[in-house]
Order: C-alpha cells, then sequence, then structure tokens
C-alpha cells in the first residue's frame, strides 16, 4: 500500500477508535502472525509488514492486539494456546495469519519460518494445524470469531517432494457457528504476495476495514471486488461464514446497536473451595484447572484473576503484583482434570526469571513473557540481555550451560545507564543497552583507564582502572559526554589530545595563548583551557576554537541556539521535528545540521551538531510503519507530496514545487532514520525580495503557494483548501487592505491580499504562512505590528521594547512572553516576518 494511503490509514484509525469508544464495550481480541524470513525455503515480501499493518488498524478499531513476527512452531503453538485462553474473556476473537500456508489430506497447515519439509509426511508434525485455532475458538464460546489466511501462497516446498500435496492452496473449511473464515483467495488457489508494502488481499482489506457502518460481509465482499479487479480476475477471495447476526468492524454511533455484555473473566474466584478438597495438600499454594477455568490460592485465599501469567512450556508462570511472588503451576496445559494441586513458589522477591533448551531462550517480567522485545549478547558463559520498556539489564548467568528449560530468576544489574565493559588480555568487549558494540569503538589509553569512543551514537565512555581489571569481570562504564569528541589531559606541561578516541597527540602543533594552549590538528583548532595550572593528568574537554565543521547547539524549553565558529545563526535558519531530533537548514551558507536527540537534550548544554549536508539540494528522509517525513531545506512537505511504489524504492513528487527525489529501500527502511533522498530533478522555491514591494510570485521560507483559494463578497470570505471549505474554523485581521487568516486546525496561516478591493466573488490564490508558532511581525514608519494566530497582540500600552544590537526586542505584558524581531531597522517595508519567541 502506498505511503499516502498508509497516513490516510492513520488518521482514519484515529477516527474510529473515538467512535468505538463512543459506540461500543465489546471485548475485541486479535492475534496477528506475520511470517516472511524463511530459513528453509523462499522468503516473502510482505508478512511482516502485513502483519504490523493489520495491528495498527485493527487497533483503531477498538481490539486489543497480540501480534508477532517470524514464529518458530514451537512459538506459533504457545501463542495460539495463549490466544485461546485470553479469549474466553472476550466477546470478539479475530486471528489474522500472512506467510505460506499448505493443504494436506484435507487439513490446512500454516508453515512455521524454521520448517524443512522434504516430503508430505512431514507436514503434521513439522507445521501448525490452522483448525488449532477454530477449536481454541469454538470453546472459548465467543460470540464472534473470525479467521483471516493471506497465506495461500505456492507450496514453497514442492520441487524437493518426489510427489506434491493434493492441492494447491489451501483446503475448504466449514466455520463453526458464530464465525467466519475468509481466505486470500479461492480454496484450491495460490495468492499473490504483492509487490507493494502490502500483500494484494491485505492492502485491499486494510483499505475497507475502516468504512463505517458496513456488515462484515460487506466489507469482504468489497475485498473481493477490489482483488479481483487488481488481479484480473486471477485471484478471487473467499469467505466461509456461519455467522449469526451482524457484526461491524467500524459501527459509528448513529448505528450503534443494543450493547452486549462482557465476559467473565478466565481466570475468576471460586466457593467451591473446600477443607474436604484441600486438606490433604500440604502446601502454602494451590491450583487446579478444567477445560475453562483455573484457580490459584495462596493460604487459601482465591488470587487467580489478579496475576498476570504465562506459558512456559508446558507450565504456567503467575505472577501477583500485590504481594510480588511468582508461581510456577507444573503440567499446566495438560492438568485439566479439576483437582487440587501444589503450586511451587518460585520467588517472593525476584521480578525476572528466564529459562532455556536448545540455545531457545525465554524471559519473562512480572509473569508477561518478554522474549520478543529484548536486545541481547553473548558475554563469555552468560547472557546479557536488555529490556527497553523497563530500561533494564539483566544476566542470565551460566546461560549455555543451563540449557535444561527450568525457570531461574534474572540477576539484574542494571535500570539506569545500562553501559557495561569487561577485559582479559587487554582486550575488551563494550555493552550498550544489551548490545555488545566493541566493534565500533575507538580506544585510548588515559594514564591507568581507557577512554572509548562510541561511532555510532558519538558518545565517549571511561573504563575506570582498564588496565588493573583484566579479570573478565562486567562493570558499569561512565559516560563522560554525549555528543563531545575531543579531550585532553596534560602532565610536567606535556599534553595528550584525544579525537574520537584516537590519541593524536604526534600529529598536532600548538602555540601559548596567555595560561592557554592552542592546539592545531588537520582543520581543526582546539584551546586547551587554563593549560598551564592544569598538570593533573585529568581528562578534560577541549574548546573547539575553529573548525570547517564546527557547529553548536544547545537548548533549553525548547528554545534552541546554533553556533557556527562562535557566532550564533539560529535566527536565519529553517528547521523541523525529525522524530527526537531537530533538522536545520541555513539559507545562506547551503547546510544541513541534525541536533541529535534534541527534545530530550533540553539541559542548555553546547553539544557538536551533526553536519548532514552542504547543498542547496538539501533533501533527506525517515520512515516508519510506510509513513514517511520528507525535509526539504529544512521543512517537512510530505504533506505536499505524491507518491508511487518503485519495486523496493519510493517515487516522490513535490507537488508545490514539481521536484521528483527517490527514496531508495524505502520499504526496507522502517526504522525512523534520517537519510538523504536521491534527487531525480530539483527546483527550488524562489526567494523572498528584499525591497520594498510585494509579490505573489516570490517565496522565501516561511511563505509558498499551494493548492489554497479564496473568494469574498460584502465582506464575507470563503476559504478553500484542497478542495474543503474551511472559512468557519478560522479567525482573521485586517493588514491594511490584506486580510490575515488563521486556521487553528492546520495551524497554517493564509494572507488574502488585496481583499478590502476584491469583493467581486472571484476565486484568486491565497499565501500561505507557515511556522510552528504563528507568530508574525511587520513594520513601518508608524511602528510595529505582532500577530499571534490571526491576532494582533501590540497596542501602546501592553507591550515594552529595548534594541539588541539591529534586533528589537519585545515584552508582551499580559502574556509575559518576549519576541525578538530581526534586523527591525531595515525590514520597516511592511511585509510580514516571522517572530522568534524568546522567553515564555
Amino acid at each position: 500500500m502506498r505511503s499516502i494511503a498508509a497516513i490516510l490509514l492513520f488518521i482514519l484509525s484515529a477516527i474510529s477508535l473515538q467512535l468505538h469508544a463512543q459506540s461500543s464495550n465489546e471485548k475485541r481480541l486479535a492475534l496477528i502472525i506475520g511470517n516472511a524470513e524463511y530459513q528453509n525455503a523462499n522468503k516473502l515480501l510482505n508478512p511482516v509488514n502485513d502483519a504490523r499493518s493489520m495491528k495498527k488498524a485493527l487497533t483503531g478499531l477498538g481490539f486489543e492486539v497480540m501480534q508477532y513476527e517470524n514464529l518458530t512452531q514451537r512459538e506459533m503453538k504457545q501463542v495460539i494456546d495463549e490466544f485461546g485462553r485470553k479469549l474466553e474473556a472476550y466477546d470478539v476473537g479475530l486471528f489474522y495469519f500472512a506467510g505460506h500456508g499448505i493443504q494436506a489430506n484435507g487439513n490446512n497447515y500454516l508453515i512455521p519460518v524454521e520448517t524443512n519439509l522434504t516430503n508430505e509426511q512431514q507436514i503434521e508434525y513439522d507445521c501448525v494445524r490452522a483448525d488449532r485455532v477454530l477449536g481454541l475458538m469454538e470453546y472459548a464460546k465467543s460470540k464472534v470469531n473470525i479467521v483471516i489466511l493471506d497465506a495461500c501462497r505456492n507450496n514453497p516446498f514442492k520441487r524437493s517432494w518426489s510427489r506434491s500435496a493434493q492441492g494447491e492452496g489451501l483446503a475448504f473449511m466449514n466455520a463453526p457457528s458464530g464465525s467466519l473464515i475468509a481466505y486470500a483467495t479461492a480454496p484450491g488457489k495460490t495468492a499473490s504476495d504483492g509487490s507493494g508494502s502490502n500483500g494484494l488481499y491485505t492492502e485491499a482489506l486494510l483499505k475497507n476495514l475502516f468504512t463505517p457502518d458496513l456488515t462484515i460481509l460487506q466489507v469482504f465482499q468489497n475485498v473481493r471486488k477490489s482483488v479481483v479487479d487488481q488481479s484480473a480476475r486471477q485471484q478471487i477471495p473467499w469467505e466461509s461464514t456461519s455467522l449469526i447476526g451482524d457484526f461491524y468492524f467500524n459501527k459509528t454511533q448513529a448505528g450503534a446497536n443494543e450493547q452486549e455484555p462482557k465476559k467473565k473473566l478466565v481466570a475468576k474466584e471460586t466457593s467451591d473451595v473446600t477443607t474436604t478438597s484441600t486438606s490433604s495438600i500440604n502446601s502454602r499454594a494451590i491450583w487446579k484447572s478444567d477445560e475453562k477455568t483455573w484457580h490459584l490460592l495462596d493460604n487459601k485465599v482465591q488470587i487467580a484473576s489478579r496475576t498476570k501469567y504465562s506459558y512456559a512450556d508446558d507450565d504456567l508462570l503467575a505472577y501477583d503484583p500485590e504481594t510480588g511472588t511468582s508461581y510456577l503451576l507444573p503440567g499446566y496445559t495438560h492438568l485439566t482434570d479439576n483437582v487440587f494441586r501444589p503450586a511451587e513458589i518460585l520467588s517472593e522477591r525476584d521480578q525476572y526469571f528466564w529459562r532455556s533448551k536448545d540455545l531457545s531462550f525465554y524471559v519473562y517480567d512480572k509473569g508477561t513473557s518478554i522474549s520478543t522485545e529484548i536486545v541481547h549478547s553473548k558475554s563469555d558463559d552468560d547472557l546479557l540481555v536488555y529490556h527497553p520498556l523497563t530500561n533494564a539489564t539483566l544476566l542470565l548467568e551460566r546461560y549455555y550451560q543451563l540449557q535444561d528449560n527450568k525457570l531461574r530468576p534474572a540477576r539484574i544489574i542494571s535500570q539506569s545507564d545500562n553501559i557495561f565493559w569487561k577485559s582479559k588480555d587487554n582486550k575488551y568487549l563494550f555493552f550498550i543497552k544489551g548490545e555488545q558494540v566493541a566493534s565500533t569503538t575507538s580506544s585510548a589509553a588515559v594514564n591507568n583507564d581507557l577512554l572509548v569512543y562510541h561511532e555510532k551514537n558519538g558518545s565517549s565512555y571511561i573504563l575506570k582502572n582498564f588496565y588493573n581489571l583484566q579479570d573478565d569481570q562486567l562493570r558499569s562504564a561512565m559516560l563522560i559526554s554525549d555528543h563531545k569528541d575531543v579531550f585532553w589531559s596534560a602532565f610536567n606541561n606535556k599534553f595528550h589530545l584525544y579525537v574520537k578516541g584516537k590519541d593524536v597527540s604526534s600529529q598536532v602543533t600548538n602555540k601559548w595563548s596567555g595560561s592557554d594552549l592552542e592546539v592545531n590538528y588537520g582543520n581543526n583548532t582546539y584551546l586547551l583551557k587554563d593549560f598551564a595550572s592544569r598538570q593533573d593528568r585529568q581528562l578534560r574537554e577541549a574548546i573547539i576554537m575553529e573548525s570547517a565543521g564546527k557547529v553548536e547547539w544547545k537548548a533549553e524549553n525548547n528554545l534552541f541556539y546554533v553556533k557556527d565558529n562562535n557566532k550564533e545563526i539560529q535566527l536565519q535558519t529553517v528547521y523541523a521535528m525529525a522524530g527526537n531530533d531537530l533538522l536545520v537548514y541555513h539559507p545562506e551558507k547551503q547546510k544541513t545540521y541534525l541536533l541529535e536527540n534534541y527534545s530530550h537534550l533540553q539541559d542548555n548544554q553546547w553539544r557538536n551538531a551533526r553536519l548532514l549536508s552542504s547543498s542547496s539540494e538539501s533533501v533527506f528522509w525517515m520512515s516508519e510503519d510506510n509513513v514517511y517525513w520528507l525535509y526539504v531545506q529544512g521543512k517537512q512537505v510530505a504533506q505536499e507530496t505524491t507518491s508511487i511504489a518503485e519495486g523496493r524504492n519510493l517515487l516522490i513528487t513535490h507537488t508545490t514545487t514539481g521536484s521528483k527525489y527517490r527514496l531508495k529501500n524505502f520499504y526496507d527502511l522502517q526504522d525512523k532514520q534520517i537519510r538523504p533522498a536521491e534527487v531525480i530533478s530539483f527546483n527550488a522555491s524562489p526567494i523572498t525580495k528584499t525591497d520594498n514591494t510585494k509579490s505573489t510570485d516570490n517565496y522565501g521560507p516561511y511563505t509558498r503557494k499551494g493548492n489554497v483559494t479564496w473568494r469574498s463578497k460584502d465582506n464575507l470570505y470563503w476559504l478553500y483548501v484542497n478542495g474543503e471549505q474551511i472559512a468557519k474554523r478560522t479567525r482573521s485581521v485586517f493588514i491594511d487592505s490584506d486580510l490575515f487568516v488563521y486556521d487553528p486546525t492546520d495551524n497554517l496561516s493564509y494572507l488574502l491580499e488585496s481583499y478590502k478591493e476584491r469583493q467581486d466573488d472571484q476565486v484568486r490564490s491565497a499565501t500561505i504562512y507557515d511556522t510552528s508558532d504563528q507568530t508574525w511581525w511587520r513594520a513601518n514608519d508608524g511602528g510595529y505590528y505582532i500577530y499571534v494566530k490571526g491576532e494582533l497582540i501590540t497596542t501602546a500600552t501592553n507591550v515594552q521594547s529595548y534594541w539588541a544590537d539591529s534586533d528589537l526586542i519585545v515584552y508582551h505584558k499580559p502574556s509575559g512572553i518576549t519576541y525578538r524581531l530581526e534586523d527591525y531597522n531595515t525590514n520597516k517595508d511592511n511585509q510580514l516576518r516571522p517572530a522568534f519567541k524568546v522567553v515564555d
């Protein structure tokens, strides 16, 4: 599916989620599996993207979603069983699978990623029966059950068989009462994996799920029509249904029916515990389970309904958040005879547990499996594990020896910095949040310590007492600077200069400057401040004096400052947020910088900026979940573009300027990292005029033309943005004969030029004014005017002003906000310009 469709889907998801919150209280649960990385068969392009897109869509439609990718047979069975157990507490169940599927002996099988089928007889033992899900759904007695199988690709193992299975694609399955089974194509036929970011069938499904007030049968009818049309009738989706009554994915408030009662929890309170049934069991904690419910008692108090729990192979691990106690229910999956048995109390203090067999490991946090969420690295015989959601680093001790599948506590070694090192024979391992990164570091000796520079994140660390601690033990590393990479130390008037983790002292020249020392290395000059009095071998940051790439920044309260070789330039830049970073373009220097981790580094400390480009053709992009952001000369312009897939690339057209760009490997690079776009054709926006004349044909970094028009009659105006009439939601203010209009929904302003003279009901183009604060100023010989979001805020009595070089600083008394009017004396031309907020 194209990126613009993904953006639309996101918007519709938010709208639909609100509608469901208003119109329905039915509980919905979905299990989504996308298998693409097959180890012994052809890999598939789209199942993982399909699974992620379906998760986003179903979450927006009120489902609680369990989503997994690239599962083995054991993992598939575990998550399906977990889904079936949880479903007993829900009204609607949905199972979606994208990947390879196969039929044999009239049964359908879903193929795990590690499967290697050399003959048909292996299918039953190495794959997962599709009706395993149907059986659990039927047993859960949820009112509506939906199975969607986009798993009808060709048999990937057929060539290696002496004879093939009885048919291509999947076999027909009867839908149990209250259920619907949807196939990507007709029984016995095969389906397309698609050439875009989603499979052909799933793409059509995503486009139809949010259509309001359609029954499920109408939704799949629309899907069938779309797929048939796009495949030239080569692929015909199919459904088998025995639904009783109508089901709506997106039921609006206007069409809402009666509310359905909620189902009870599977793990529930019980009153059938008697002295007779438990007196013979010499255990503080006991449990039992039948085919539908399970019970856990501690000192005869029923606690099952308040626990969090996960399968641990055939057992159940349960955690009681009220007491911090973890329990093991041995043989849970097959002991369903409703007889009480002892439960094992694993711990009353440990939060994390782990088990491993055949080097496959499972980690649990307070009873919940987190195995798919962690980052891990080998540390000799141990395994180092990092869990991003809790910011904890764990050590699975003797991991490679203890492959017996037993649950053990994991040792917490950090819940803060999560940076570790160990060394032997002066060779070190370096771990940052569970990842072993020593190969991407540079290092240099600093007395008995080791200075380590990590190339990927630009941070510097100290391994204290490194040369004396060669015992192969894990220790915490000390972060000494985030994005600083030049340090020095001195003793007896001899110095060491460290640049990006390397000692470059032998490659420098230097000269005295009072008590300081100026050091030249390459094209850069560094200042060793108070060098003469700091002969104590301590490591200190060097000050960059001159550098071809020396740009520094700092931020506080979301006000940022940028210095290029010690001269502030932020007021001359264009900027936009890029995830947690800030992308900054300097039009005069034609340079683009990245202020990395801007959102989190609001500590008013100077840091080095990263130079991204030294060209006016400054175009960058990033993407996540197939939604892209595009930055052209510092402005985020994705909303002004159209896109089309080109294999795994994406071709972008900037409708405002006609420029064309290529996002290489777009569908594979969904990691929200900034990258340069390939420029096919670049048409820059003309620069704003510097004389005193107005022109609708010249636009600077804050103004542009777009698909915005207006008309007016009898001093009433109509404003159209992309064909939508938005005047009713705007507010406006006169600027001489013009009208300045602000739209709070899109946070944009528009100038309707010569408004007072143009009351002839003719359609004209408006100029778009765009900054994040929507704060503007103009000045003439009569004084200055400041406009905030469509309102004039300056009067003779509510402002105070003073000079700062050539700028005018204006304090607005009612709001307590101070603004900078840049180059005030030379800009008294009555033109609108951004007013920069100084103090809030």
